[in-house]
């Protein structure tokens, strides 16, 4: 019986810890593989509260210019380091990652 406890405990960790975080990742790294290269400007910097490996998760409102020059808003949360912020205060420009299908989820061409 004990076991089955372990085991359950070790699956909610998982499903409801690890799991998310790293699926985010993933999804993360598949997207600078197939996603289209962009430029995007800093609008505003918010930081959430929340720490993934000690840096801070802050959300980006970005102005994203894609290809033909057509721009767009759109939000970004995501873990910077405290070295990068600097870089990714408004008014800066960032390099991103759109996705195919849904222009509004980007990454930073760098991460991970």
């Amino acid at each position: 019986m004990i076991e089955y406890l372990v085991y359950a405990a070790v699956a909610a960790m998982f499903v409801f810890g690890l799991g998310p975080m790293l699926w985010g990742s993933l999804r993360a790294r598949r997207l600078r593989t197939l996603g289209l290269p962009a430029r995007a400007r800093v609008m505003t910097i918010t930081d959430t509260g929340s720490r993934v490996n000690g840096n801070p998760v802050v959300e980006l409102q970005l102005s994203v210019e894609a290809a033909g020059g057509q721009t767009y808003t759109t939000l970004l949360r995501t873990a910077i380091s405290p070295v990068d912020l600097p870089r990714h205060q408004p008014g800066m420009i960032v390099e991103v990652v759109v996705d195919r299908q849904d222009r509004q989820r980007v990454v930073l061409a760098k991460g991970d």
